[in-house]
């Protein structure tokens, strides 16, 4: 059973390891989670429509390889800039490297992936009972925003509670690998967590 340490005791866990290869492997498994989610949902939502036109789903599936490719890109770019925030920003003061750096920032994915079997519950849940209309496309169009509204809250809620975690890991862990300082490391934590709510709700 894979040790719950870096995610719990970061600070003394990457004291002691080379984060990168782990860290690499934690950002590969997210991205394959995260393409696994959206198919399954997708499904799940295609599943639910009434009198859908001939070759929707067929159409749908059809653009997910674009769909893939773009969101690899930048979910690389996005794990990159969270591994120059935490080793320029939080780690300027220490001696850690880059490569530290990049393998801390894949374990702060870790609490995503833990909690995404959570999301695809609620996300069951709240369309097991629905059905669209797809010969009605904007009554379909209206049930669909009514849907992300109502949940809207308990998914911010759920994201809240896992950047607050992946924070902790980033700021304690950067301590590990690059010896930062208390309030560098912290500084720069909170500006990705920050900045991941941000781009949440900006959608």
């Amino acid at each position: 059973m894979p040790s719950l340490d870096p995610l719990v005791y970061p600070r003394e866990y990457f004291s002691k390891v080379d984060p990168l290869s782990q860290g690499a492997l934690l950002f590969l498994g997210y991205f394959v989670a995260t393409i696994l989610l959206f198919m399954v949902t997708l499904q799940l939502l295609l599943s639910r429509i009434e009198n859908a036109p001939t070759g929707l789903t067929g159409q749908v599936f059809g653009q997910l390889l674009g769909v893939i490719f773009f969101t690899f890109i930048i979910m690389l770019i996005a794990w990159i800039v969270v591994a120059a925030v935490m080793h320029f920003v939080g780690g300027a003061s220490g001696d850690g490297s880059f490569e530290d750096a990049l393998g801390l920032a894949g374990f702060a994915y870790a609490p995503e992936l833990l909690t995404m079997p959570i999301g695809m519950a609620f996300i069951w849940l709240e369309t097991r009972d629905l059905r669209f209309d797809g010969s009605d496309p904007a009554e379909m169009a209206r049930q669909v925003d009514e849907l992300q509204a109502h949940a809207f809250g308990p998914g911010l809620l759920l994201t809240l509670l896992v950047t607050v975690w992946s924070v902790f890991i980033l700021a304690r862990g950067i301590q590990g690998t690059h010896d930062a300082d208390s309030q560098s490391a912290w500084t720069a934590a909170l500006i990705v967590g920050i900045g991941s709510i941000l781009l949440t709700l900006l959608g």
